[in-house]
């Protein structure tokens, strides 16, 4: 009766204007609960010797910690340069603003609060490189698999 007062007797125009509603539908419920999850990691990692941190964000934790220890005594980059590449700290954030705005605060973080921070999870400052990735050092199996998802999108 409802669809009648709204549309008129026309059968075919009612149709039409369902099926555009039900695909208006779909649209939103595939925006809401379809929606992806996104992976995004802060961490602080340091020297072996933990005199140094270094606060940084990552979308692959596995992919980077391999490559801060690929880059262990560069002079071109910070943690290079310090051999910054054992992981004390991470959190994972679903949204990639979220991620940033806490590396930005790690970054304005003192020593003191950031040896706080790693203390609540981590209070032995026990290298978590091999809880991550499955191994440590990398050896040759874990950059071939890093190097295949690479190739294929996942990173």
């Amino acid at each position: 009766m409802a669809l009648r007062f709204a549309y008129g007797n026309d059968k075919s125009e009612r149709e039409r204007i369902e099926k555009e509603q039900e695909l208006q539908t779909k649209k939103i419920l595939n925006r809401t609960t379809m929606a992806k999850t996104y992976n995004f990691w802060v961490y602080l990692t340091t020297n072996p010797r933990k005199t140094v941190l270094y606060a940084g964000m990552t979308n692959n934790l596995t992919r980077r910690l391999v490559e801060h220890y690929q880059n262990r005594g560069n002079k071109d980059s910070f943690a290079g340069k310090y051999y910054c590449f054992n992981l004390v700290w991470f959190e994972w954030h679903q949204y990639v603003y979220n991620a940033i705005g806490k590396e930005k605060l790690l970054k304005e973080m003192t020593r003191e609060q950031k040896e706080a921070l790693i203390a609540e999870i981590n209070p032995t400052w026990r290298f978590l490189n091999e809880d991550i990735c499955g191994m440590w050092p990398p050896n040759a199996e874990l950059l071939e698999v890093l190097g295949k998802e690479e190739a294929e999108g996942e990173v």
